[in-house]
């Protein structure tokens, strides 16, 4: 726990400063970086071979992918395609056509949906303003927190024990009140384009949505047999294990302020 508490007191203050002053701009490097590194785990989840074309070109194609929505939302979609071009050419002239060939590139191809695309619509997102994105990350944190102490205080019905057996139906309803309580209090507090009242239906789909964020990549690691996504981050994991609850909040909460504008 300890190493989770000094892990977080780096990471979110350089997190704040790469997207408030940083603006789109500085978003759009956070994403750059955390699809690369959220890709590289990807792929070795798949046990993909180090040195292949996909070990290396895929996870940088990623980062490429989700920072290109700095440039708007044509230049993101663009670049899946070329860099799925790029990569059959790659395989086929470097490895020939064999049994997995399909298989690596469906598997890049959907880690770059995985990754890639949810991760770059929080430069969308940033858009709206800092406090839009500002106000999700504080669901989410809210979310996690309040489903780790309610579920550790009085958890006793396993959520999904074949995915996560440490996870609690208690815990969960826990995160979901907390996180409506906080959607209501903190759309008082932050300027973003929805009322209060209607921050509270927001933030209970965005727990929902997080917390299948965080039973998908549970499901992954444990097809992988493995315990954490990677060891970059010391009480945490890897990328993955930190970003899994944001890839299906993002495009949610983007969606939404689509539609309300702002």
């Amino acid at each position: 726990m300890l190493e989770r508490i000094k892990t977080a007191f780096i990471l979110i203050p350089l997190l704040l400063i790469l997207i408030w002053p940083g603006g789109e701009a500085g978003t759009a490097l956070a994403v750059f970086v955390a699809a690369i590194i959220g890709m590289k785990e990807f792929t070795a989840l798949f046990d993909v071979k180090p040195g292949s074309m996909e070990s290396i070109f895929t996870p940088l194609w990623a980062g490429m992918i989700a920072a290109s929505f700095y440039f708007g939302l044509a230049a993101p979609l663009a670049l899946l395609s070329v860099g799925l071009i790029v990569l059959t050419a790659g395989i086929s002239l470097n490895e020939g056509p064999t049994e997995a060939t399909l298989v690596n590139i469906g598997r890049s191809l959907a880690g770059w949906c995985y990754v890639s695309l949810p991760l770059g619509l929080a430069v969308t997102i940033r858009g709206y303003g800092f406090e839009p994105l500002l106000f999700l990350i504080i669901l989410l944190v809210v979310s996690d927190s309040g489903a780790y102490f309610v579920g550790t205080a009085i958890g006793r019905h396993p959520l999904a024990p074949k995915v996560s057996p440490k996870k609690s139906i208690e815990g969960s309803l826990g995160g979901l009140l907390l996180s409506m309580v906080a959607g209501y209090l903190f759309a008082r507090l932050l300027e973003v384009p929805h009322a209060p009242f209607a921050s509270i239906f927001i933030a209970g789909l965005v727990n929902v949505a997080a917390q299948v964020g965080d039973l998908a990549e549970s499901l992954l690691k444990r097809g992988a047999g493995v315990k954490d996504s990677g060891t970059i981050f010391p009480g945490h994991g890897g990328m993955l294990d930190r970003v899994d609850s944001f890839i299906t909040t993002i495009p949610l909460y983007a969606f939404i302020l689509s539609i309300i504008g702002g």
